[in-house]
């Protein structure tokens, strides 16, 4: 059910895509579309045109939330429009370059169905402040890193708190706020004598890659590297070294698709050995990363030098590339589904 302050900005919409366009805008929920699918529907009529658009709502729209609007709408067979309260020039340009429609209370938009095509940018807010999502613990930091655990770990939500706090690297206190949170927001359900269990885990995982870049993402990167060697870690056994391969590396390793660009690294503790080993060093604008490892578990699965499937998935949607988003989409289809899948 959309809130208040959805349903004016969908109004708010309507009004100035009507006002600059001349044509009819119209708000309905589109017939046989679920309700969970999309939050509500615009219908674009002018002359003997009619258009119809499942609408996601993003307030606050980042890259990440860009990117995951790009990627998801492709696993349905619908238009889907893209509300957000203000969308800046840059982030027009790359949305127009995904061909990915929206719309902003301001008057941006790029609309793309034939025959209906709109592409209005540079239309700027009065006093505009960048809105502030709440987020409550679950998704802050510490947060985060329970909800990785939890959405790469099937039932772990019925172990004992101690070692959900000892996967994840927070205090057991933190544990237990975070797990009465995720109750509360509908994310897990708990009828008692140990039956916990997380629902809803598309919507959880979701919400859980836009928040990693902001959230946890700048706290656990330890620094930019380079090497004289472009190609040095298609021959490194970063395992060995104490690291786990993720972003572009990870997803290249995987399907095969992507030739990387950036190479993240996920370790435990101090990269001595992996920096000496591979002649690793610290540059500003290096384009090796290298990242705390922030959880304490292995999946069952034959990747081992990977990082999980979420994260590689997260990594590259942070990113806001096209062609990672692309990746990203082979990685949900063939490695993250089973991971979310509801019990």
């Amino acid at each position: 059910m959309l809130q208040d302050t959805e349903k004016q900005m969908l109004e708010t919409v309507a009004r100035v895509l009507g006002n600059i366009t001349g044509m009819q805008v119209d708000l309905k929920h589109p017939k046989g579309v679920a309700p969970e699918s999309a939050d509500t529907g615009i219908i674009i009529r002018h002359d003997d045109m009619e258009v119809s658009f499942a609408v996601e709502i993003r307030s606050g729209l980042t890259r990440p939330a860009a990117a995951l609007a790009i990627e998801k709408p492709a696993r349905r067979d619908m238009k889907v429009l893209l509300v957000a309260t203000y969308v800046n020039p840059n982030l027009a340009d790359f949305l127009r370059e995904a061909d990915i429609s929206f719309v902003d209370t301001v008057g941006n938009a790029y609309i793309h169905a034939p025959p209906l095509f709109i592409f209005l940018k540079g239309n700027k807010p009065e006093n505009y402040q960048k809105p502030v999502r709440p987020t409550g613990r679950v998704f802050r930091a510490r947060g985060l890193q329970v909800v990785f655990a939890l959405l790469c770990n099937s039932g772990l939500e019925n172990e004992p708190f101690r070692k959900i706090a000892g996967l994840t690297g927070v205090s057991l206190g933190t544990v237990n706020w975070i797990m009465k949170e995720l109750i509360a927001m509908d994310f897990m359900r708990d009828p008692g004598k140990g039956r916990r269990r997380l629902v809803r885990k598309d919507v959880l995982m979701r919400r859980w890659v836009e928040a990693y870049p902001e959230q946890l993402m700048g706290k656990i990167l330890k620094g930019c590297y380079a090497a004289k060697d472009a190609g040095w870690w298609r021959k490194a056994d970063i395992k060995a070294d104490g690291g786990l391969w993720g972003g572009e590396v990870a997803a290249a390793r995987l399907t095969e698709y992507l030739k990387p660009e950036v190479v993240r690294i996920y370790v435990k503790g101090t990269p001595g050995k992996l920096l000496v080993k591979n002649r690793l060093t610290q540059a500003s604008q290096g384009t090796i990363e290298i990242l705390d490892r922030f959880w304490d578990f292995e999946l069952d699965w034959p990747h081992k030098d990977l990082v999980p499937p979420l994260l590689i998935y997260a990594d590259l949607m942070a990113t806001g590339d096209t062609r990672n988003v692309e990746t990203a989409r082979i990685i949900h289809e063939e490695h993250l589904a089973r991971f979310i899948r509801e019990d």
